[in-house]
């Protein structure tokens, strides 16, 4: 017995207990009263019965119906709430699916009959240019026929199909749809209806087409870059940013012996040991890759050499470069060269300085000789003419002094045979020497060389360097000064650097030639006319060796009036330290 059948029979059985009780009391009231007529005993029978029947009736059904009938009343306000919010979600359902997606219903010929405001916007049609038109209105060609003939086999049998299409809106322009079409089948089990439902996809059409071409220059630059690492000449080793080898070209298997599979994903400090000038291993905190990934900055190559696999020596020079994106260190790049070659080029070169050096010069000093013997007169009176000759020969044989030991010179620096090692120079006693050697040179052309400052200082430098400079920039002032002119050197502590300045008061330089004074065997047009002896190496040299020594040349001219040339050396004082600690 259900729920709802037991609370009727409840309701039955409690109404009828009730009459049957109402009328026996009823029936014993009556035995008690003195009325004999019908009609006072119906009427007080029903009395009876109503007012006892009434309260109860009331409390067995009507109280309980007004209970249920509140409840439902309650009930109907909470199924109306919550039609409301459904329809209201529904009404958003629909209308997110009217903005995103592509909706259409065609018949079982294809001829549109519905068409959703998605599907007008991105088409470009009106509602009326599209009812009763067949889909190929929007054909654009790129797919295959082949394509919709399977299409239209798959969905004519009642199954679903999925695919991209590429179509063409009214204005011209194409867009891209991810399409499924599902028949709507009657009762005979065939297709009446076609409902389309379409997502466009233009924008990831797009980016899958430009990834495609960004693929493709990728694959381009890894061959390129594959062609590069296997051409060029040096080492190349990429490490990540713990120092493990990621890639290795085919010299660097090639000149150290190991092939890229025995390198890669080592520990490039672990494999690839280097020595120092000592042949001492380099410990690892200090090698190059270390400190390059240490401080993202370029470092030098500090190994001399590298151990190959076979336990030979391989002479190398190299940097290592650290590889920065999106200001993240992620690796390093360690680039290097066989100096074997190098190093014989450089030992030929050296003994060919050394046999220039005594072959060129000794005749020199010989002929040098024999002129200034002859015009002493030892073997006899020279005549005037015989004395104008000796001093042309004794002038040439000058100039070429002069070219040789300025040739000698270039030669030494650009081979690096001359290296500057620093030690500590007194200012004062270098400006002593300078003096001494260019005085008699001054005083032979009538020139005044005068010390304008004498301050002391001591400079941590190369000596002999930056004596060489100093005299260059000395004897070309004196060279390029008119007869009776002055030349004044001096010195000056400026912030962290000390100005050395030599001065004259001669030809000075051209404006337009300012920019070429410091090129090999360049001379301004109005230093070849004042003084033919020139090379054109002097200030080639000046700049050279103050590059070595980690000074910087600059100067002032003014055609006619004269130059001043001016030596910056960095400068820290050296406190407590004697003036005479040093010579020049």
């Amino acid at each position: 017995m259900s729920k709802k059948d037991f609370s009727s029979y409840k309701l039955f059985v409690y109404l009828t207990f009730g009459i049957f009780a109402t009328e026996l009391f009823i029936m014993f009231s009556l035995r008690y009263l003195s009325l004999h007529e019908i009609s006072y005993i119906d009427f007080i029978d029903s009395f009876f019965l109503i007012a006892i029947v009434s309260p109860l009736v009331y409390i067995l059904t009507v109280r309980p119906l007004q209970s249920k009938i509140i409840e439902l009343e309650k009930a109907g306000v909470v199924v109306e709430k919550y039609t409301s919010e459904i329809e209201v979600e529904r009404r958003a359902i629909y209308d997110a699916i009217e903005n995103s997606i592509i909706v259409s219903i065609t018949d079982e010929k294809g001829d549109i009959i519905y068409a959703n405001q998605k599907f007008i916007d991105i088409s470009k049609y009106s509602q009326e240019e599209l009812l009763g038109q067949n889909h190929r209105i929007l054909k654009s060609g790129h797919q295959p026929q082949e394509m919709f003939v399977e299409m239209w086999a798959t969905i004519s049998s009642g199954k679903i199909w999925r695919g991209e299409i590429k179509n063409r809106a009214k204005d011209g322009g194409y867009y891209w749809v991810d399409a499924i079409i599902a028949p709507v089948l009657g009762s005979d089990g065939k297709p009446k209806k076609y409902i389309a439902t379409r997502v466009v996809i233009t924008e990831r059409k797009n980016a899958e087409k430009k990834l495609r071409e960004y693929l493709k220059k990728i694959e381009l630059l890894k061959a390129t870059s594959d062609a590069f690492l296997a051409s060029i000449g040096e080492g190349l080793i990429t490490t990540d940013k713990t120092g493990k080898i990621i890639e290795v070209n085919p010299s660097t298997e090639k000149m150290l012996g190991w092939r890229k599979e025995e390198l890669v994903g080592k520990q490039m400090t672990e494999i690839i040991i280097g020595l120092d000038e000592n042949d001492e291993i380099i410990p690892q905190e200090k090698r190059s890759v270390t400190v390059a990934l240490a401080t993202g900055k370029e470092t030098p190559t500090i190994a001399k050499q590298y151990i190959a696999k076979d336990g030979k020596y391989v002479p190398v020079a190299g940097t290592i470069n650290p590889v920065i994106l999106d200001n993240e260190l992620i690796g390093a790049i360690a680039v290097f060269r066989d100096t074997t070659r190098e190093a014989e080029i450089e030992r030929t070169r050296r003994d060919i300085l050394s046999i220039a050096s005594h072959q060129l010069r000794t005749p020199l000093s010989g002929t040098k000789w024999l002129i200034e013997t002859l015009k002493k007169g030892v073997n006899g009176t020279l005549t005037k003419k015989q004395e104008e000759y000796l001093d042309q020969i004794y002038k040439i044989n000058e100039r070429m002094t002069t070219l040789v030991h300025d040739m000698l010179s270039v030669l030494r620096i650009e081979s690096d045979i001359a290296q500057p090692k620093k030690e500590r120079v007194s200012s004062s006693m270098l400006f002593d020497v300078l003096f001494e050697t260019q005085s008699d040179v001054a005083k032979s052309k009538h020139i005044i060389l005068r010390l304008q400052k004498n301050e002391e200082y001591i400079i941590e430098t190369n000596r002999i360097m930056l004596r060489n400079i100093l005299e260059n920039l000395i004897s070309n002032a004196i060279n390029y000064s008119p007869k009776g002119g002055e030349v004044i050197v001096s010195i000056e502590k400026k912030s962290n650097e000390l100005v050395f300045a030599v001065k004259d008061f001669g030809i000075g330089i051209p404006k337009n030639e300012r920019a070429q004074i410091f090129k090999r065997f360049y001379r301004a047009s109005n230093a070849k006319t004042f003084d033919t002896r020139g090379t054109g190496l002097g200030l080639y040299i000046v700049a050279t060796l103050a590059e070595k020594i980690g000074a910087r040349i600059s100067f002032e001219s003014e055609e006619r009036k004269g130059s001043t040339f001016y030596v910056h050396i960095p400068y820290n004082a050296i406190e407590g330290l004697p003036q005479n600690s040093t010579s020049v």
